[in-house]
């Protein structure tokens, strides 16, 4: 399908169309704007979506959006819907889920309250804000596996994003090979933090975040001694502490 206004999509929205396989159907959650439902359709790489939102106000800008970037065949094709995450969903009505805008604890809770809609995708396309060891951990709660992974900077912040599968349609996904220093548990903590396949890649993008990480700790860390050791500093400097020792060792792979 051609014709209407191009999409053009900012470097974090552009990493997250780039991980999208070519599908019959994709389900969008947390559309907002529903520019990469609307950019994939124009691609070709899909040929339906449903857009789903849990405030009105984005699935009107979705509206808006269609009305301005999409033809009216291409309307047709893109269904907008208010939903809480996979609430208003059946199971069945796409191949592909992409959820993105959102912190890693609140992708957790959608991908985990109703796995049975969860695991009848075949791809997962993921972009959490935060905590993305939230959401890497479902998915292996799920019995998903990671296929691939991004990393970009737009406006001098980090965004990770990510393409799940369920584990039997990807059996030799794996993660980097770690230094023997490095026990199981801190390496899988590693994994879950920076990404198994960035870490397996040594991508030069995450190199840099690492490298400010390791910085942004370190002044952290030295803030906490200054301070003193109260019970509030106590804690914060002991995650900090273990946060820092991630780094270290996801480094020592580059």
């Amino acid at each position: 399908m051609t014709g209407g206004r191009k999409v053009l999509l900012a470097p974090r929205l552009q990493a997250i169309a780039d991980l999208v396989p070519a599908g019959e159907s994709l389900c969008d959650v947390g559309c907002d704007h529903a520019h990469i439902p609307l950019y994939l359709l124009k691609e070709g790489r899909i040929r339906r979506a449903l857009a789903m939102d849990v405030i009105p106000g984005p699935l009107q800008k979705a509206a808006d959006n269609l009305a301005l970037f999409a033809t009216e065949e291409e309307r047709e094709h893109i269904t907008l819907r208010l939903s809480d995450g996979l609430d208003a969903y059946a199971p069945g009505e796409a191949q592909i889920l992409v959820i993105a805008g959102m912190g890693g604890w609140l992708m957790r809770r959608i991908l985990l309250r109703e796995p049975l809609k969860t695991g009848s995708f075949s791809s997962l396309v993921l972009q959490p804000q935060s905590d993305p060891e939230q959401v890497r951990d479902a998915l292996r709660m799920l019995s998903f596996v990671i296929e691939d992974e991004r990393i970009v900077v737009q406006d001098g912040k980090f965004y990770q994003a990510l393409r799940a599968v369920p584990a039997a349609a990807c059996p030799e996904a794996a993660g980097p090979a770690w230094p023997a220093g490095v026990q199981e548990e801190l390496a899988r903590e590693c994994e879950d933090r920076f990404g198994p396949v960035l870490l397996r890649r040594r991508d030069p993008i995450l190199h840099a975040w690492l490298t400010r990480c390791r910085r942004t700790s370190d002044r952290i860390l030295a803030s906490l001694r200054e301070r003193g050791r109260d019970e509030a500093s106590r804690e914060k400097y002991q995650q900090m502490t273990g946060e820092r020792e991630r780094i270290e060792a996801a480094l020592s792979l580059f």
